[in-house]
C-alpha cells in the first residue's frame, strides 16, 4: 500500500507537492507486488494535523509506513509528517482519532476508511458508533432545511445537525423524548442550494467534533453513549447522503 508515492526517487520539490497538496478526494492505495484489489483498501487524505490514540512512530520509506499500517486491522490513521529528498519519512500510525486541526498545513494525514453507503438517505451502523473512529460524509443540500441525524434503535435522536437556509443558521440538538438545549453556533453560512459539502465527524470520548468543509461548526457533548447510535439518516425530501465512509 503506497501513500501516493509511486516513485520515491523524485526530487524533493515534487515529493512535497505530492505530500502537501490538499487531496479531498479518495485515493486508492495498493502495492503492485501484493496484487490486491483496489476495492479492498481506500484512504482519504487531508492537509491537517491529527491527535490520535494508540499511536506509534517510525522513520523509513513511505511504503514501509503504509505497510506497517496495513498489517494491523485496527490502524485508522497514517500521519506523514516529513519526507526528505531521499524518500525517508517520519510517520505515525494510530488506532484512534481524538481530534484534528485543519489549520495545520505542514502535514498530510491519511485515513483508512471503508465506503459503506452511496446515494442513500439511511446508513445502518453495525455495532454503533465507535469512539476514535471518524466519519466522512458527503451530503447534498437540496431542501430549505437539511438535517443529519444520528439515530438510536428506539427512534430517538442522539445528535442532529440541521442546515437551515431560511434562518441562515446551523443548529444542533438531541431528541431523547424531549428536545435538549440547542447549539446554534454558526461560524459562517456560505452554503448554496445544490451544494455537496463534506462533513467530517470526530467521535471522541467526550463529544462530537463536526466539521463542514474543514470548518469546525460543532463541539457537541455526548448525551447518550455513541455506541447507541445505530443509524445515520438525512432529513427532508430531496437531499441525499452521497457517500458515507468510516
Amino acid at each position: 500500500m503506497l501513500l501516493t508515492f509511486h516513485n520515491l526517487q523524485q526530487t524533493q520539490s515534487t515529493l512535497y507537492t505530492l505530500l502537501f497538496g490538499f487531496i479531498c478526494s479518495v485515493t486508492w492505495l495498493c502495492p503492485v507486488s501484493t496484487g490486491c484489489s483496489h476495492d479492498k483498501i481506500k484512504y482519504a487524505s487531508f492537509k491537517a494535523s491529527p491527535t490520535g490514540a494508540a499511536c506509534s512512530t517510525t522513520t523509513g520509506e513511505a511504503a514501509a509506513c503504509s505497510t506497517l499500517c496495513s498489517a494491523s486491522s485496527l490502524c485508522k490513521i497514517v500521519y506523514v509528517t516529513t519526507c526528505d529528498a531521499n524518500g525517508q519519512c517520519t510517520c505515525a500510525f494510530c488506532n484512534q482519532l481524538t481530534g484534528i486541526d485543519f489549520s495545520q498545513t505542514n502535514a498530510v494525514t491519511f485515513f483508512n476508511f471503508q465506503l459503506i453507503g452511496v446515494n442513500t438517505r439511511q446508513i445502518h451502523l453495525a455495532g454503533g458508533l465507535v469512539i476514535g473512529q471518524p466519519l466522512l460524509i458527503m451530503i447534498t443540500l437540496e431542501d430549505t432545511m437539511v438535517s443529519l441525524n444520528f439515530m438510536m434503535a428506539n427512534g430517538r435522536v442522539a445528535f442532529i445537525t440541521e442546515i437551515r437556509f431560511n434562518e441562515r443558521s446551523v443548529v444542533s440538538n438531541s431528541f431523547l423524548g424531549y428536545w435538549g438545549a440547542e447549539d446554534r453556533n454558526t461560524p459562517h453560512f456560505n452554503f448554496q442550494y445544490g451544494q455537496k459539502p463534506w462533513v467530517f465527524c470526530v467521535v471522541n470520548s467526550e463529544r462530537y467534533d463536526l466539521y463542514i468543509d474543514q470548518v469546525l461548526f460543532k463541539q457537541f457533548p455526548h448525551r447518550v453513549p455513541p455506541s447507541q447510535v445505530v443509524e445515520v439518516t438525512i432529513g427532508r425530501e430531496n437531499s441525499l447522503i452521497k457517500t458515507f465512509r468510516r
